[in-house]
Order: structure tokens, then sequence, then C-alpha cells
């Protein structure tokens, strides 16, 4: 399946805009918006990876980038990990592993 254009941009809108903030090298959106199997109740599940995450806990690498997603559409989980978080999870048992396989590339 394909995601709706409609989510699609509205996932590619929010990566522009949190790439005002932080260095965007790779973002996907997954989950049930990117296999085009959404609800009216579906939320948005992005992934980004930014080298500007390194240093930062990874529980509080999302909360400055949560200014940008606009929740009157739906709710946003915003996963966030360092290129070598990202390449090291792809090859384990890994939630980045997990949902590439569906995950419809954001950026660049």
């Amino acid at each position: 399946m394909n995601p709706d254009p409609a989510s699609l941009e509205i996932a590619r809108s929010f990566v522009r805009r949190a790439a005002s903030d932080v260095r965007v090298v790779e973002g996907y959106l997954f989950g049930s918006r990117a296999r085009g199997a959404a609800t009216e109740e579906s939320d948005f599940d992005i992934l980004l990876v930014s080298p500007d995450f390194e240093g930062v806990k990874p529980h509080k690498r999302p909360v400055p980038l949560f200014r940008h997603w606009d929740y009157s559409v739906s709710g946003l989980d915003l996963l966030c990990f360092t290129p070598e978080e990202f390449s090291r999870s792809r090859g384990m048992l890994s939630i980045v592993a997990d949902v590439l396989p569906t995950a419809v590339p954001l950026h660049p």
C-alpha cells in the first residue's frame, strides 16, 4: 500500500520545519500512514536522523521539535537518532530495522 498524498505532504512539511532547528540528514514516515492503512484516529510516526542529536539524551531530542507539529491534524510519535545510532540500528533487532521496510523517505 502507499501513503495518501495528504499524509505525505503533512509529514514532509513537518520535516522541512524541523530542519530549521536541526540538520536533518534523513527522515521517514512509518506505521499505518506510510502503509496507507491509516484511520481517522491514526497518528503520524516520523523518524528523523540528525548529527545535532549527538550528546542529547534520546528522550529529550524530540521535545524542541514538537513546536513544528500541527496537533489539530493528528498526534505525532517522533523518533530521533544520530547518524551513527541509525546506521548501527539498521542491522540489529531494533525499531529502526522493524520500520524501515515499509517506511517512506521524507528527506532529503
